[in-house]
């Protein structure tokens, strides 16, 4: 039987979090949207009504519909009282969606969003215009370095005469 799991994540900065999907569906389903409640708002599960979660970030079911499976069940992500970002998800749905056809399945799913938002947070403290990224590295245990190193200020001078 299919139903809501609710899964730890480390994910803290909403906005980083959001923006992060959106990369994340661009790749899936360029028209596909991230919605964004300050209320959480019911998540839908087609498959058993009964079974209610709710979300304050919702990827719907319609934008993850394959050519030849409908998903079921929506996605979310649901801030606690710690301020962390749970994934209300469905393990199974998550399979048979367009994200399991992408990532094949739910934790190689969450380790890119994990990875997305870190990206997206890293973007938003250091802007491109102020800051050069140097090409990330995967080290052996699995750990992201990417070098970060502020631009020279250009400065002008205009002559006194």
């Amino acid at each position: 039987m299919s139903h809501f799991s609710s899964v730890k994540t480390i994910l803290r900065d909403r906005t980083s979090l959001k923006a992060g999907l959106e990369a994340i569906l661009q790749k899936i389903n360029p028209d596909a949207i991230v919605e964004e409640y300050e209320v959480p708002t019911l998540l839908i599960n087609d498959y058993d009504r009964n079974d209610e979660k709710y979300a304050h970030l919702v990827i719907r079911r319609s934008d993850l519909n394959t050519d030849n499976r409908r998903a079921l069940i929506d996605v979310g992500f649901l801030q606690n009282e710690d301020g962390i970002f749970q994934l209300q998800a469905d393990a199974w749905d998550i399979n048979r969606n367009s994200i399991g056809d992408h990532f094949g399945n739910l934790d190689t799913f969450l380790a890119e969003v994990q990875l997305q938002s870190e990206m997206e947070f890293v973007k938003q403290q250091f802007p491109f215009h102020l800051w050069d990224y140097e090409t990330a590295e995967t080290l052996e245990d699995g750990t992201i370095r990417m070098v970060i190193h502020q631009k020279q200020a250009v400065t002008t001078s205009t002559p006194s005469w």
